[in-house]
């Protein structure tokens, strides 16, 4: 290859990870839509999980190592984000899950707190 041809793959490759990274942003914002309010994790590989979690700027897709470090999924390697797109199914199962287990344990300790409140009441 020439070097106007590497040059023209490299331009090629960016605008594909590019519109990659734009559509990763509208799936975390479909995400956020939901209004969940629960987090949610999936195995990628040994030692990195996807998951989609509340941060100090939001509810984001991000990357968590076992080392309990964690990176938003965008500012991940290109390796890591393509692999995470083959996990996002699996992701969003997983919210949906999670969503319904911790409905039930709501409403249970709603029930608990309901108890507790009426046994102060009858002076027990």
């Amino acid at each position: 290859m020439t070097d106007p041809d590497v040059l023209a793959l490299a331009s090629e490759f960016n605008a594909a990870m590019d519109e990659l990274n734009a559509a990763l942003a509208v799936a975390e914002t479909a995400l956020t839509d939901l209004h969940l309010g629960v987090s949610a994790s999936v195995f990628i590989r040994e030692g990195l999980f996807l998951t989609f979690k509340r941060t100090s700027t939001g509810w984001h897709l991000c990357i968590d190592h076992d080392d309990a470090m964690s990176q938003m999924l965008l500012n991940c390697s290109r390796e890591t984000r393509l692999r995470a797109v083959e996990k996002l199914p699996e992701l969003y199962d997983e919210l949906i899950k999670t969503a319904k287990i911790q409905i039930d344990e709501v409403r249970e300790k709603t029930l608990q707190v309901d108890a507790f409140v009426a046994a102060i009441a009858k002076g027990e």
